[in-house]
């Protein structure tokens, strides 16, 4: 798919593309030009070698004409439906064609003079009916049906055989309910041939009529003159215009309806003037499948689900009465912003593998504060594995991590406590993730979601492990609420922070924001350490260094720094060796703040079993308001300052919460269970628990100033 738009600086060089293409590609003129004089000149002989090199159909002339027995044998297969709906339609464009039909008239201007025109149906027509992937009987009923109208006396069709020799039945149908004289199986450029020139067994016709792909269209161009023609169509095209009030079922069924002809050279063009939030990425191969009654279905790897996306935007906007739009996407003709297209949905059963271009963009596309997600639409483990391992090789430094069953993603709207799954099972709710500071850039699911969001039931595999459309509406409506709601911190992150040469410069007489490197997700907010120096600096009159120094505990010197700082997004280990310098550095006077960003549970548990191991015979203990932490500090708080879901953790807390261990009247290890850093980030941070801007700023500004006087 391309997109174009207005903003793009090659807009106008991108709609003469649009507006300029030939009829066929002009490189397979030569070809066609080759077997039309072929069967020209060798008639019947040249038949049958195109059938069988082009049809793979093996044909003697006797054998070029559908025979009666077939036709009836054709319509006992054809359900009553069907025949209703031919008959319906035919009945239709009968009439509208016999309304059309121009009178005859005449007018004499003087004695021995008359003018007029007189309108004649030919004498002997062919119609050419495409085969291919689907029995396009509505092409029979405009084409013969409108002849028939008319009045031609002679209709001929030609149509491709299967394999098998074979018409489909319901063409064979609709030609015989049309009145067609004579039904040849025959296809592409010898079909043609066959109609213009004539051979052995088939009349010439007057004039041809009917679609193709570029070989028919310049076959038909190539042999005007011999007969007449309806047109030279180019490939099949539409334009469909839209807005917001559109039903989008309705606009992809009409850009199907000509894009379906899979020569690869139809154009199927959307106006609209509504942006999307999800784009649904085109990626893989198909394949086609019977069903009993014969009907063929081509299942393409990335649209399983045809209906998923729009079916999860609906109930979207049920919810939190916004609406918004999906579209297909081509990573190769995307831009890559997510201002476009603020998420790429991939979906499918089979393995995906990208190319190193594909995975440059979709990098910087998180980086820059996109989000992907991943659906493994019938919980195959093969598209599973290699997502996980597609976007290990997209971002390597950030580790893929199973989501915290109190992760904000599964509260954002409807808490997900438990999920039900087709086989009836409940289970916690299953999601990978990878981390871009703490916004989930991506996700894996395990799980089928796109089923249940369109309810649809994966009947053919009988071992697919989907969510219950219960569950997946909920679980899609909290993602979908994510991706908007931290959409602000994606775009915070990738603007980064910006030092001046004077801040990279180390000097002793600044303070420096010194975070520790554990081996879990440590860097949780890139950027709000630099912030925070900055209103210390501006608003408490505190010398700070806004470049952070990244400490790894267990070989650089640690007594340089008045504090250390450790945070991240669940459980985390030191080794011995950091442990006990941690320990040697806060007994020799140092600071440690562990920051719990997010406010998760695994992180809270790994913060407390850290402290058991430091301090075997102390606790943390909850951090009075009486403290000089908050009572000495340049700030006073009236309120907790938490955010929703803080405030829903831990209700009846009226004041900021800390917990500490004590050496002696200081407390030398300060955790907070609530994100402070969030904060500094200053941006919407949704369903995290955390502080509010102001707060976490002014419960900094105290610790920092807690830490240079104890």
């Amino acid at each position: 798919m391309i997109k174009i738009s207005f903003k793009q600086k090659n807009f106008e060089e991108a709609l003469q593309a649009l507006y300029c293409r030939p009829s066929y590609p002009p490189e397979i003129e030569q070809s066609v030009r080759e077997i039309l004089a072929d069967v020209k000149h060798n008639g019947n002989a040249a038949i049958v070698k195109y059938a069988k090199k082009f049809d793979h159909a093996d044909l003697k002339p006797a054998e070029f004409q559908v025979s009666q027995a077939e036709i009836k044998a054709a319509s006992l297969k054809v359900g009553a439906a069907e025949k209703a709906a031919v008959k319906t339609a035919l009945t239709n464009i009968k009439t509208f064609a016999r309304l059309r039909i121009p009178k005859a008239w005449s007018h004499s201007p003087r004695p021995g003079v008359v003018v007029g025109e007189r309108f004649q149906p030919m004498d002997r027509v062919g119609v050419y009916i495409p085969g291919g992937t689907a029995p396009l009987v509505s092409t029979v009923i405009h084409t013969a049906g409108i002849a028939k109208a008319a009045g031609v006396k002679e209709i001929v069709a030609v149509t491709p055989a299967g394999k098998d020799g074979k018409v489909h039945p319901a063409v064979l149908y609709a030609m015989n309910q049309v009145g067609i004289n004579e039904i040849y199986r025959l296809g592409g450029v010898y079909g043609i041939a066959a109609m213009a020139y004539g051979t052995e067994t088939i009349r010439k016709v007057e004039k041809i009529v009917g679609p193709g792909n570029a070989y028919v269209t310049a076959a038909k161009k190539l042999v005007y003159g011999e007969v007449a023609l309806d047109m030279v169509a180019g490939p099949s095209e539409i334009m469909v215009i839209a807005d917001d009030s559109c039903n989008p079922e309705f606009i992809a069924a009409d850009l199907l309806s000509q894009a379906e002809h899979g020569s690869g050279l139809e154009q199927a063009v959307l106006l609209c003037t509504d942006a999307a939030l999800i784009g649904k990425v085109v990626w893989g191969g198909y394949i086609d499948y019977t069903w009993e009654n014969g009907l063929s279905i081509r299942v393409f790897d990335w649209n399983m689900v045809p209906a998923d996306c729009q079916q999860l935007l609906r109930v979207v906007k049920n919810y939190m009465k916004l609406e918004y739009k999906t579209q297909t996407v081509d990573i190769a003709t995307f831009s890559g912003a997510p201002s476009e297209i603020p998420i790429l949905y991939f979906s499918g059963g089979r393995s995906l593998k990208f190319t190193p271009e594909e995975r440059g963009k979709l990098r910087q596309y998180l980086l820059d504060g996109g989000m992907i997600w991943f659906d493994s639409i019938v919980g195959s483990p093969f598209f599973y594995r290699s997502a996980l391992e597609e976007i290990h090789k997209i971002l390597p430094e950030a580790p893929i991590k199973r989501l915290e069953p109190d992760h904000p993603v599964f509260r954002m709207v409807i808490p997900v406590n438990s999920a039900k799954t087709n086989t009836g099972q409940t289970i916690e709710p299953a999601m990978d993730g990878i981390y871009i500071g703490s916004r989930l850039a991506a996700i894996i699911s395990p799980y089928g979601m796109g089923c249940g969001w369109d309810n649809a039931e994966p009947s053919l595999i009988t071992d697919a492990k989907i969510y219950q459309n219960r569950t997946a509406l909920e679980l899609g409506v909290n993602l979908t609420a994510y991706s908007i709601g931290w959409f602000e911190n994606g775009m915070a992150y990738a603007s980064g922070e910006a030092y001046s040469e004077k801040d990279k410069v180390a000097s002793p007489d600044k303070i420096i924001f010194a975070q520790v490197k554990t081996g879990g997700i440590w860097n949780s907010d890139p950027g709000a350490e630099s912030k925070f120096m900055r209103y210390l600096a501006k608003n408490v009159n505190i010398d700070a260094g806004t470049q952070p120094a990244y400490i790894n505990p267990a070989s650089m010197p640690l007594e340089d720094y008045p504090f250390l700082y450790l945070s991240g997004i669940g459980a985390f280990k030191l080794t011995a060796q950091e442990i006990e310098r941690l320990r040697t550095y806060m007994d020799k006077g140092g600071f440690l703040l562990l920051n719990n960003s997010l406010g998760l549970n695994e992180f809270d548990g790994s913060a407390r079993q850290i402290s058991a191991i430091l301090y075997p015979n102390q606790q943390l203990e909850r951090i009075p308001d009486s403290d000089p932490v908050f009572s000495k500090g340049p700030f006073k708080f009236a309120q907790n300052g938490f955010s929703d879901a803080a405030a829903a953790k831990y209700p009846g807390c009226g004041k900021p919460l800390l917990y500490g261990i004590k050496d002696g009247e200081r407390y030398k290890l300060i955790y907070s269970p609530v994100d402070i850093a969030g904060g500094w980030m200053n941006t919407s941070r949704p369903g995290s628990v955390c502080y509010s801007p102001e707060t976490a700023m002014r419960l900094g500004a105290n610790l920092i100033t807690y830490f240079m006087t104890h």
